[in-house]
């Protein structure tokens, strides 16, 4: 009796081991059976890519992989399983898709760049993006690059490790605050609402998270617009070895573009405002 218990427990540790361990599949071994997995690696990060608290998994990037999944189910008549796995440091998100296997997706609001294309595999753009310095209200109102320094003198600056904003904001303190103090956050939320709790900070984020933080939180921030930086693209990322990434920009590019479908739109007006959808929708 005690060894058949053993054996039930020791069958049912496996089955859990099993059900947590990610399955490698390249597009290729898909296609040929019609069907398969997709590991979708997310950095939570509202509205972007989030689960509620009933647990579905939501937001702007897995809205748009689920349209994917559809797609292919329509036109290619193949049927794949989205299997999740949700991140909290980008840092560690970014090194998970660098060094991963051929068979899963990055979801992390990844600004496409140059250095970037290097490592990793890009989807064609879904979205632009405006970065935006944001600051306690009590913060004069930055008019102007030169003073960056008197405005911000005494303050620190936040940044997510491995962001593109890290890389944008040490070429401001070279450029115009050398003796600017930097220190890293864990996430966007975390750095707003160290913000919020304490004008000693600010920092640079994208419009759309500052946009749902306001929702959420009020206004109770600055934003300089004087110091947007603009001309990005976020993109899917995927491993260097991945063949995946070719059947997805089909997707995104077939036709006039994802950009132009009704299915694109509806996703933008699901999470954002109409005054930030102007600004960041692909044309």
């Amino acid at each position: 009796m005690k060894n058949t218990i053993l054996t039930f427990c020791l069958l049912v540790v496996c089955m859990l081991c099993a059900a947590q361990t990610k399955t490698y599949q390249s597009w290729n071994k898909v296609a040929s059976q019609r069907a398969g997995v997709l590991n979708i690696n997310y950095f939570e990060n509202f509205p972007y890519a989030f689960a509620d608290p009933n647990g579905n998994h939501m937001g702007i990037e897995i809205d748009i992989i689920k349209e994917f999944q559809h797609w292919l189910a329509t036109y290619k008549g193949v049927e794949i399983t989205l299997n999740y796995q949700k991140y909290d440091n980008f840092n560690t998100f970014y090194t998970g898709i660098k060094d991963g296997g051929n068979g899963q997706i990055g979801l992390g609001s990844v600004t496409i760049h140059e250095e970037r294309e290097k490592w990793a595999k890009f989807s064609e753009p879904y979205l632009k993006n405006v970065a935006v310095l944001v600051s306690a209200l009590e913060v004069n109102n930055l008019r102007s690059m030169s003073e960056f320094a008197e405005v911000f003198q005494d303050r620190v600056a936040l940044v997510v490790k491995g962001s593109s904003h890290e890389e944008q904001l040490l070429d401001i303190k070279k450029k115009y605050f050398p003796e600017m103090t930097v220190s890293y956050a864990e996430n966007p939320k975390e750095m707003l609402m160290r913000m919020k709790e304490d004008p000693h900070y600010f920092g640079y984020v994208d419009i759309i998270t500052y946009m749902a933080f306001t929702e959420e939180q009020g206004g109770l921030l600055r934003v300089h617009r004087t110091a947007d930086i603009d001309g990005e693209r976020f993109g899917f990322v995927f491993p260097p070895n991945s063949d995946w990434n070719t059947i997805f920009n089909e997707f995104m590019v077939g036709g006039f573009g994802f950009s132009a479908t009704a299915e694109y739109h509806a996703i933008l007006d699901k999470y954002l405002e109409l005054n930030v959808i102007q600004e960041v929708q692909m044309q």
